[in-house]
């Protein structure tokens, strides 16, 4: 029984590293297209009251 877990742990640890991997490969490949990028965000902080604890605005 022992043997069989361990199994099923080694190919999950092995098929989620193979899918990672494709999804790195694929991020890097579409990141080396960009020549620049730009952002602008704003972000709010609210408490489980909806009362605002802190705003923030940006651009990178």
């Amino acid at each position: 029984m022992k043997k069989i877990i361990l199994y099923y742990i080694l190919y999950f640890c092995l098929f989620d590293n193979i899918v990672l991997s494709d999804v790195n490969r694929d991020l890097q490949k579409r990141l080396s297209k960009l020549n620049s990028f730009q952002a602008d965000f704003s972000q709010k902080a609210v408490g489980h009251d909806g009362e605002l604890i802190q705003e923030g605005i940006g651009y990178l």
